[in-house]
């Protein structure tokens, strides 16, 4: 199982919502804001097979880090650029989630281990994202939170 690919759907999955919530858009605009980019980026991707590889790669790192420059304001951006950046965000994990459940398809457990990691992936960046840009606090049941999860995902990934 491609662990990496999962890792880096949950970045990207944990990552968008934060960043979106710096655009300032609220309800229907922000649902408008992050899908329209997403959905972009997911058919362009299919379309011209680039759902793994360096090109991917690459691609992820550049909107992942442009994600983290928008979420925390280190940058002055438009609130459609900070949006727009939120969606390619997440149609990236789209694309690198389903690149990887593709192989594991004929594998319940196999495919309910990675949604498991995805999951756990994305909560994590999304509270540490959340605590380093927006100055929300890690509570001890947050922090115990993490650690038991880790365990888990662990103990399921190597067993």
């Amino acid at each position: 199982m491609d662990l990496t690919g999962l890792v880096v759907a949950g970045i990207c999955f944990g990552l968008w919502p934060v960043v979106m919530a710096k655009s300032g858009f609220e309800g229907a605009d922000q649902m408008v804001g992050y899908a329209i980019p997403t959905a972009v980026v997911a058919v362009i991707a299919w379309l011209f097979g680039i759902t793994s590889g360096p090109i991917l790669n690459t691609l992820i790192c550049v909107f992942v880090g442009a994600g983290i420059v928008a979420g925390h304001g280190w940058i002055s951006m438009p609130p459609v650029l900070i949006a727009s950046i939120a969606g390619v965000v997440n149609g990236l994990g789209v694309v690198s989630l389903l690149e990887v459940l593709g192989p594991l398809s004929k594998s319940k457990e196999k495919v309910a281990i990675a949604i498991f990691v995805v999951v756990l992936t994305q909560l994590t960046i999304n509270s540490v994202a959340g605590m380093t840009m927006h100055g929300t606090e890690l509570s001890i049941k947050k922090a115990i939170g993490f650690v038991m999860a880790i365990g888990a995902a662990y103990m399921i990934v190597t067993k």
